[in-house]
């Protein structure tokens, strides 16, 4: 099977709209069949351009003096909470040069991995469930954060270093654009010594020179001299991390059990107002990655939120005028970031997440991102077989939550479609380590594959239930953020760099 996505370009207008043109006609519901075209055509061409965007950051080696630090500076230096995200030419460099750049700092405390074995040997802050990570700065100045475990395979741990480099792949591919790039390096284990040993504080020292050797003993090379993992950046805007029972107003931290619709989202459209579309379309994208990649409890630890560089309240007679289409206009808070994914898997779970009682109301809130929801729209046509059948979606009148249990299959591969979302993802990590495997073991695999499109199914099952309910205009909400960038411009500009 070939995994390096022979994408499919969608040109009749029949092709996009079923299995949704029956239940709309039969329902009455008007709706301009060219406009839903046109969009759909869209969400695929920028599918297909963010692959090779994906493709060249994986396997490009560029020239550092190729880099155009001008455009770069002006990336990081822009108050657009999403341009280093989802402008390609900013999301390139930011991830070669987290790949290529010397690591000249340590800049705290090194974790250790949190095996009981490492108890009794006067590491009495190490937490059960650590996998490694030491936060770092590169030569150009900028932090970054290096984990080297691979996770279940060596260590008492779930975190791996996989699962930040394919959500970064997964982040960029759906525009969903909140997640920093992860590149898998390897770096010398005696250069990391030495940088331990330049740490001012004594005793910070002491503790990260035994937690690195925990490291190192467990997911080190068998020669002891190199170490695998994922370099991952950091965001390019402070961070407030929020726990849960301060999320009430930032985020809808019970929008997948909650036995009723507010009212907020129920009156969303797109002509809301773009600050009041701030938390509902916040909440729905965050919910969308949590339960397609079975992390709902990111919602108890680990909530990060980029915060302004200069809180309102210092910008006096400075401050501009409020921007009526900026989302973040009244608050210092910026959207969520996704950090620390080191948890997130595909094991097919989406179901049993939303509908653990049978029913949830999160299918009946019916108003989703619009260009996420078009993407998502977009890869459930090419998705992998549930029951034998490549590239059949399930019916739009389906039931989300009578969806089937999903099968223990032998070999997953051949279940795997050749144009699917898994079979993208696995293409992408296929050019990061050949046959997708590294040092360390499997990146990402036909089940991975399998079960991401799976996911996607699902969500794509609930969206296109709902527009056959109530038609696109009122399902699919144009988000405040979006930004369209010259895909063909970025993609020259990217591959002058090598």
């Amino acid at each position: 099977m070939d995994h390096h996505a022979h994408w499919c370009t969608i040109e009749d207008p029949d092709l996009v709209l079923s299995p949704l043109e029956t239940a709309r006609r039969s329902l009455g519901i008007d709706y301009d069949v060219y406009k839903v075209w046109h969009e759909q055509q869209e969400a695929t061409r920028s599918i297909r351009q963010w692959y090779e965007v994906m493709s060249a950051v994986i396997t490009q080696r560029p020239k550092r003096e190729a880099f155009d630090e001008d455009y770069y500076q002006d990336c990081k230096a822009s108050n657009d909470f999403f341009r280093m995200y989802a402008d390609p030419v900013c999301t390139y460099m930011w991830a070669k040069k987290a790949q290529m750049y010397d690591i000249v700092e340590i800049t705290g405390r090194v974790i250790p991995v949190g095996n009981k074995a490492f108890y009794n040997i006067g590491m009495e802050y190490v937490k059960h469930g650590e996998n490694g990570g030491i936060p770092i700065k590169l030569e150009d100045g900028s932090q970054a954060y290096f984990k080297p475990c691979f996770g279940d395979l060596y260590s008492e741990s779930k975190e791996s270093y996989r699962a930040e480099m394919y959500t970064f792949m997964f982040d960029r591919l759906l525009g969903i654009n909140r997640a920093p790039p992860a590149m898998l390096r390897t770096v010398e284990a005696a250069h990391i010594r030495e940088l331990i040993q330049q740490m001012p504080d004594p005793d910070l020292k002491h503790k990260s020179e035994v937690a690195f050797e925990s490291v190192m003993a467990y997911c080190g090379s068998t020669d002891g001299k190199t170490i695998e993992g994922a370099v991952i950046g950091w965001s390019p805007f402070p961070v407030k991390l929020y726990q849960r029972k301060e999320l009430k107003d930032r985020f809808d931290v019970d929008l997948d059990t909650r036995p009723w619709i507010p009212s907020l989202y129920e009156r969303l459209t797109s002509d809301t107002p773009a600050v009041e579309k701030r938390y509902p379309l916040e909440s729905i994208t965050g919910t969308f990655f949590m339960t397609m990649t079975d992390n709902m409890r990111k919602t108890d630890h680990n909530m990060n939120f980029a915060q302004r560089r200069v809180p309102l309240e210092e910008q006096f007679e400075n401050r501009p005028e409020p921007d009526p289409n900026d989302a973040f206009a009244d608050t210092n808070d910026g959207p969520l970031v996704l950090l620390d994914n080191d948890r997130v898997k595909f094991r097919g779970r989406v179901r049993d997440s939303l509908c653990s009682n049978g029913t949830s109301n999160l299918i009946d809130v019916c108003r989703f991102p619009r260009s996420i929801g078009r993407r998502i729209l977009a890869l459930g046509y090419n998705a992998s077989a549930v029951n034998g059948e490549a590239g059949a979606p399930p019916p739009a009148a389906m039931p989300p939550c009578t969806a089937p249990l999903l099968p223990e299959l032998e070999d997953y591969c051949p279940a795997v479609s050749a144009t699917s979302f898994g079979s993208l993802l696995l293409g992408l990590a296929s050019k990061a380590a050949p046959d997708a495997t590294s040092a360390n073991g499997e990146l990402f695999r036909c089940k991975d594959a399998y079960f991401a499109d799976m996911a996607l199914q699902y969500w794509y099952n609930i969206i296109a239930r709902c527009i056959a309910l109530h038609g696109e205009e009122a399902v699919l909400i144009t988000e405040p953020w979006v930004k369209e960038y010259d895909m063909m411009e970025s993609l020259k500009r990217i591959h002058s760099m090598q």
